[in-house]
């Protein structure tokens, strides 16, 4: 539909427009072109193809394209949320960018979502791009407790005006005027001018909601989302004003009596008879203090509570219906009702007659102490044993969470179930807990399910398949860790799955095998998709897709190792080199359609079906064998490949002799080859066992291996031989009303704030700041950025920290610590002075000796609970650069290559490696940063405009009674070389 409004109209983009919409794109930054890749035609044509498009408007002028938006199901590679749609491709030409503009755009698409069904626009956004932030309030999309970093450094932005608009339409029916809804959209929303630097939501009476005032004509009506349930919990308008909530909240308990609140206000000239009813989940709530239908005079207000007793868990909603003459509102908020305690065990499989002692951990969730006492029983005492301790009773404080230490044997090859029981002093059982138990043979397999998922595993690797989404989990079970992770495929276009965040699908399982997962997707063409997955061997995991239709299958294969070296057989030779988020393989999620960027996607360009990723641990491989029409690496695809349809003169990945060929087919489907085979290899012994499965299963033949070798550049490494004699001296200093330490060993010199996460906000060498400072806003962290990052800081986590939520960018709760000089004097007799800072659990302790450009920083951790605690915490950094590093630092890593080498580009790129480093600061500056467990991860970030965000990460695991030290150190020299020295400090 075209709209000329002004000069500028709006209309739906075209394929005839891809040259256009390319060249637009390109000429402003946006996409793959800032980074040497621009976009190219057939790139946005297959956009048009691949993507679930839902709205795809620009706008013109005078013939020529001025901005874009997109509305589709997909963005950087996760689904949207029932009844949501995804907004992007957002582009405004800088002289337009004042205008009316983005509010044209999203009126023009207000009617076609709320036809189509959808609720919500959800949108990614930089947040420290104010710009945007502001230009996104403007049209109703908010941050709240929802929103949360991602990996890719975006946050979510929601809008309700397409719901909300729904909702007051059905609610007043046939009150309000004809037509008035016809113009309604964007224009109309009244929006506050500010954004909050942590949420735009506010909490009323323990209820989180963001309002939103729309007008119509000359009514105003004010709707407040509940952030919980993601509708209307509460509003106002002319006619009449309601809110309803738990005064208690909405997270309780089993047994907890509440008082839900009421309150309705007739603000008509006339008197009304108004109905009322409500649930709490499936259950009505019987009115004791109240009338469901009363008779309310004009004006008149009234207000009630009603008591009443939990009894039974609960994961829904209060809901009220309110209703008068015509018009009728349902409101709700979300609940969540809780069993007295929390009952979990961490995930454990054990060999056959293997014994071993883990733990039940128990949580009190109640606001007073409780006692308690379990008992444990498995389902089949033939295959798995289990024993608690002889201690009857236990006693736990309000939150408190105890480890109660379970003994275990595996008897017999198989799943054993362990039921758990958890009885009050008056024996009454008030929760249970039911935990499977894999007990392994040597090579056996077996097939259970939890938290559901239906895995597949052996004593080396867990193969685990989501059951709402299709999605595939494979985890080495030796370190524990994932290391793949896959979306359901996808069967011709549009291409809508994402293997970040997954959709729910309609799916069936088999459960007559016990050693293969079938799962099939019965699609509304008549269509299905058949997915079998096996572990066909110790190590190695195959799957296998059938399809009655004759559509492509594209599959979504993603390594979960971040510190990785890929090796992609290419033509000319094995390509080996580091993975850099964003870099190489270069890619950038919501462009996966365009090709041919680093890498190529003709499957003709490699001269084998194998790819690997590898770093010190294990290494992880992919083989496939099928038809393959294109091959998309970057990031960390392994690759995304897609299986063409029918005959095609694309290269085919031979499957292997007939003879095995004809087997494998009898055992697995019946009724149809297989159209694409996939093979997921977990090795330990590098990259030649993927190289050996891959002859055996698809070359069968003799190999060639053409690997281009790299030199490890090799750096001295020794102990400090000497420390001259000197002093470390420490003051205590007021600025601008805060306390700092200033830390001065004659070589450097450290300022200290406790009050700013302990952090060194200031270090000098020779009269030069070597640590970036924030300027300006950014200094207070900004009225809509994150909070400031600057200087030497400690980031600790009470939960084991998942490097794919971009936990290291996100806002985190500040630190203030106590600070009080320290001395510690180690067995070789050297003292170490400085500052310890410390918290209720945490201290972390800044040190110097004399004369030495060296500093360590000590982290300790106490456990004074009842419960094993597994953490992590991390040391991040961000420095300066001089003269010729000022633009463009460098820094110095270790992977499984050896020693690499990454100079600052000014965009977003992450790339992780062995937990140390040294960084290039220029002018003969050197700063090396190392911790010398085994077990840290070095984590560098690089941030447009900010450098590189170095993080050193280790885990914390500390039992009942335990105190336990971890080191971090920093050194400055005038070389690489002279900083290497010191890496076995510690050591």
């Amino acid at each position: 539909m075209d709209q000329d409004q002004g000069w500028v109209k709006i209309r739906d983009c075209k394929r005839e427009d891809a040259e256009q919409i390319a060249s637009f794109y390109n000429r402003f930054g946006y996409g793959t072109g800032p980074s040497g890749y621009p976009l190219k035609t057939d790139d946005i044509l297959r956009l048009m193809d691949e993507r679930e498009i839902v709205s795809y408007l620009l706008a013109e002028y005078e013939g020529s394209i001025i901005g874009t938006m997109l509305f589709s199901t997909l963005s950087g590679q996760k689904m949207p949320d029932p009844r949501a749609v995804w907004s992007g491709y957002f582009i405004i030409h800088p002289e337009f960018r004042n205008g009316g503009i983005p509010g044209r755009f999203f009126s023009e698409t207000i009617s076609r979502l709320t036809e189509k069904g959808y609720w919500y626009i959800d949108t990614e956004v930089d947040p420290t791009n104010r710009l945007a932030m502001a230009l996104y309030k403007r049209v109703g999309m908010y941050k709240t407790s929802r929103s949360h970093l991602d990996y890719d450094g975006y946050i979510d932005l929601r809008c309700y005006l397409p719901y909300i608009l729904q909702y007051v339409l059905n609610g007043y029916q046939s009150m309000l005027p004809e037509g008035i809804m016809e113009n309604v959209g964007w224009k109309n929303l009244i929006t506050s001018v500010t954004r909050s630097n942590e949420t735009d939501s506010v909490v009323n009476h323990g209820v989180e909601m963001v309002p939103y005032t729309i007008q119509y004509g000359e009514m105003g009506v004010t709707c407040w989302i509940d952030i919980r349930s993601q509708k209307v919990t509460r509003m106002e308008s002319p006619q009449f004003r309601f809110d309803s909530y738990i005064v208690e909240g909405q997270t309780l308990t089993i047994g907890q009596n509440i008082r839900i609140r009421f309150e309705f206000e007739n603000r008509q000239d006339s008197n009304i008879l108004v109905q009322f009813q409500t649930h709490l989940g499936n259950q009505e709530v019987e009115y004791q203090n109240g009338q469901k239908i009363q008779l309310l005079d004009a004006g008149e207000s009234i207000e009630w509570e009603e008591t009443i007793t939990l009894l039974s868990p609960l994961q829904g909603e209060l809901k009220t219906r309110v209703q008068f003459g015509e018009v009728q509102f349902d409101f709700h908020s979300g609940v969540e009702v809780r069993s007295r305690v929390e009952l979990s065990m961490p995930p454990k499989s054990l060999l056959r007659g293997e014994s071993t002692t883990t733990y039940l951990r128990l949580k009190s969730l109640v606001p007073e102490p409780i006692r308690v006492h379990l008992q444990v029983k498995v389902s089949d005492d033939k295959r798995l044993q289990a024993i608690l301790p002889e201690k009857d009773t236990w006693l736990i404080e309000s939150e408190e969470i105890v480890d109660i230490p379970l003994w275990l044997q595996g008897t017999q090859a198989g799943v054993g179930e362990l039921i758990c029981e958890v009885y009050s002093e008056q024996n009454k059982c008030i929760h249970t807990g039911h935990f499977q138990i894999p007990v392994h043979s040597k090579d056996g397999i077996v097939r259970y399910k939890r938290d559901g998922r239906i895995i597949l595993e052996n004593p080396s690797i867990s193969v685990q398949v989501d059951s709402d989404t299709g999605g595939i989990y494979v985890y080495d079970q030796i370190s524990g860790k994932q290391v793949i992770q896959e979306a359901w495929p996808d069967l011709g276009f549009p291409y809508t799955s994402a293997v970040k965040r997954m959709a729910s699908r309609s799916l069936q399982f088999n459960d007559e095998s016990e050693s293969t997962i079938v799962v099939k997707e019965m699609r509304g063409n008549g269509a299905t998709l058949t997915r079998k997955i096996s572990i066909c061997s110790v190590r190695m995991v195959k799957i296998e897709d059938s399809t009655n239709s004759t559509d492509s299958i594209k599959i979504h294969p993603w390594c979960m190792l971040r510190d990785a070296v890929i090796h992609i057989p290419c033509k000319e030779g094995i390509r080996k080199d580091t993975v850099i988020y964003e870099d190489f393989p270069f890619l950038i999620h919501d462009f996966e359609y365009a090709h041919d960027l680093q890498l190529p996607s003709d499957p003709e360009a490699y001269s084998m079906s194998w790819s690997a990723f590898e770093n010190s641990e294990v290494t992880v491989g992919m083989v496939w064998k099928g038809q393959v029409e294109s091959l998309l690496y970057g990031l960390r695809w392994m690759p995304a490949i897609v299986f063409a349809s029918g005959a095609s003169g694309k290269k085919m990945f031979p499957f292997i002799s007939k003879k095995k060929k004809l087997k494998n087919i009898r055992e697995s489907y019946k009724s149809s080859e297989p159209r694409a085979v996939h093979y997921y290899v977990v090795a330990r012994s590098g990259v030649e066992d993927i190289k050996r499965h891959w002859q055996t299963l698809v070359d069968r033949g003799k190999f060639s291996d053409p690997f281009t070798q790299q030199t490890e550049f090799s750096l001295p490494i020794r102990h400090t031989a000497s420390m001259e004699m000197g002093e470390v001296s420490v003051e205590e200093r007021n600025e601008a009303s805060k306390l700092l330490y200033l830390i001065d060993n004659q070589t450097i010199q450290l300022k200290l704030a406790p009050e700013h996460q302990g952090a060194i906000t200031s270090l000098k060498v020779q009269g030069r700041e070597l640590l970036l400072q924030m300027q300006g806003s950014e200094r207070r962290g900004g009225r809509d950025g994150p909070a400031p990052r600057s200087g030497i800081l400690l980031k600790p986590f009470e939960q084991p920290i998942d490097l794919e939520t971009n936990a290291l960018l996100d806002d985190h709760p500040p630190i203030s610590f106590q600070a009080n000089p320290i001395s510690v004097t180690e067995k070789d007799g050297i003292t170490w002075k400085g500052i310890r800072c410390s918290s209720e659990h945490v201290s972390l302790d800044y040190l110097l000796v004399p004369n030495v450009p060296l500093i360590r920083l000590d982290f300790h951790a106490s456990n004074r609970s009842r419960a094993f605690q597994e953490s992590y915490f991390a040391i991040q950094s961000l420095w300066n650069g001089f003269q010729e590093k000022r633009r463009a630092k460098t820094i110095h890593y270790w992977n499984a290559l050896g020693h690499q080498v990454l100079t600052e580009k000014g965009i977003r790129r992450k790339v992780y490696g062995e937990p140390r480093m040294v960084l290039e600061l220029g002018s003969d500056l050197f700063v090396a940063c190392w911790m010398p467990s085994y077990l840290g991860q070095l984590a560098a970030y690089e941030l447009p405009k900010k450098g590189f965000q170095v993080s050193l990460i280790h885990p914390v695991k500390v039992g009942s009674g335990e105190q336990k030290r971890y080191s971090t150190y920093f050194a400055i020299g005038h070389s690489v070389e002279e900083v290497c020295n010191y890496f076995r400090m510690g050591g």
